[in-house]
């Protein structure tokens, strides 16, 4: 499934690394404010390494889309 599928299909989505600190602040905000969102784990998959370089110009995650809107800062 495309990122652009997958952003479309979904209210939220958060591209992530199971590891990142930042990453799991992202979550963490979400489920705060009890939004659910669909967590993409990118080093849980095997083309990880595509999307991360199809999503980003460099290496930060967390990558969020709300309303299939890019919203990461």
């Amino acid at each position: 499934e495309s990122i652009q599928q997958t952003t479309q299909a979904e209210d939220v989505v958060i591209y992530s690394k199971s590891w990142c600190p930042y990453c799991a602040k992202t979550k963490a905000l979400f489920d705060d404010m009890a939004q659910p969102y669909t967590a993409i784990e990118l080093d849980q998959r095997a083309d990880g390494d595509e999307l991360q370089a199809a999503l980003l110009d460099a290496s930060a995650l967390a990558r969020s889309y709300v309303a299939a809107q890019d919203a990461s800062m």
